[in-house]
């Protein structure tokens, strides 16, 4: 089977991929996002709230470090917010279903 190319998005200026990764506690789903020109790696943009409701598809976003990104994953299609939110501490996180076959 042959490898299939990642898809490029426009992040913020920047060139970026989305990879699917999974959290060592739960094996819940995990997004990361990689600036494509450097290969480095600009951050996880999914939180792990060891929530029952995460799974290979749903993951809690981001939007406390990287604010925005759940509007951002919503005009690219790659993922839709369930109106389900999630708490850690001070913070608030929308509850996405991902597309991973966008990424």
């Amino acid at each position: 089977m042959e490898k299939q190319e990642k898809r490029i998005f426009s992040f913020k200026g920047m060139q970026v991929t989305l990879r699917k990764a999974a959290y060592r506690f739960g094996n819940t789903l995990a997004v990361i996002m990689d600036e494509v020109e450097s290969g480095d790696e600009y951050g996880t943009i999914t939180v792990n709230l060891s929530h029952d409701i995460q799974d290979g598809y749903a993951a809690f976003v981001d939007t406390n470090n990287i604010p925005g990104i759940d509007t951002w994953l919503e005009e690219q299609g790659i993922a839709r917010n369930t109106g389900i939110l999630g708490r850690s501490g001070f913070c608030t996180y929308p509850l996405m279903l991902f597309d991973t076959d966008r990424f």
